[in-house]
């Protein structure tokens, strides 16, 4: 079975059991990229609005709301 550790620790976390394959993103930050060795590939984030800070995942999108930084953490 794999494990997922997201450092820092969420107050909350859902988790469905659905896994996705993530080949990079378009529009992930570059500094965090170079630092991190994110690829570029066919993922996006998106910034929406939502109370608190947060983050949702679907195929192919990533939905952050909130502090932005909170979210690439």
């Amino acid at each position: 079975m794999k494990r997922v550790y997201v450092v820092p620790e969420p107050k909350v976390l859902e988790f469905d059991g659905t896994w996705y394959e993530c080949v990079g993103f378009q529009n992930f930050p570059e500094f965090l990229a170079k630092e991190f060795n994110v690829e570029k590939g066919s993922w996006i984030i998106e910034k929406v609005e939502g109370l608190s800070t947060g983050l949702s995942t679907e195929k192919g999108v990533v939905r952050v709301w909130g502090n932005e930084n909170v979210a690439f953490a």
